[in-house]
């Protein structure tokens, strides 16, 4: 379709989708990657489960805060602070497992990394009406759910396969996918 062709064709929109394909990398393997790391570490699956359970409580509890404050604020300067917070606690929670830390201490850094999740997915589809004309705009956010599947599907195999040969890799590629698609917004 040429209407694909052309929206395709612009670098804000290839921009665009690099980000969101960044994002959904992240997104979508973070779960999986807290509680394979958080399971190596304990050996229980009880300790993984609740783990996980803290990143999304701390995730849905701020999410309104998160998308309120890039509404209501330039966006610009609160995605990469919040692609940061983010990035720090996965990689703090790295640590903290490298470092035998207790349950307590992996659940605290699992909810803070949810609760600094930003909201890249949202932020991109609030970009599009403002970067293409009207009539691409449907076509912009029909790529945006594709890349949105994919990334939901695609992401925690990605995620697995690395855990295998390094257990941290998977949440250093959360980290430093999610800060990459931050900055490109």
């Amino acid at each position: 379709d040429d209407s694909y062709r052309a929206l395709l064709a612009r670098r804000s929109s290839q921009q665009l989708i690099a980000a969101l394909g960044l994002a959904w990398l992240s997104f979508g393997m973070v779960s999986l990657a807290i509680f394979l790391t958080a399971h190596r570490a304990s050996g229980s699956y009880g300790l993984a489960g609740v783990t996980v359970a803290a990143f999304a409580v701390g995730s849905g509890l701020l999410a309104p805060v998160r998308g309120r404050l890039l509404d209501r604020r330039d966006a610009r300067p609160w995605l990469p602070a919040f692609a940061g917070g983010y990035a720090i606690a996965l990689l703090a929670f790295v640590g903290l497992v490298r470092a035998g830390a207790g349950s307590w201490a992996l659940s605290l850094c699992a909810a803070v990394a949810g609760a600094s999740a930003p909201p890249l997915v949202a932020s991109i589809r609030s970009l599009w009406p403002r970067l293409v004309e009207q009539a691409l705009v449907r076509r912009a956010y029909t790529l945006t759910s594709v890349v949105g599947d994919v990334g939901l599907a695609a992401a925690p195999a990605l995620g697995g396969l690395p855990f295998v040969v390094v257990s941290w890799l998977p949440l250093a590629v959360c980290a430093i996918s999610a800060v990459a698609a931050a900055l490109v917004v």
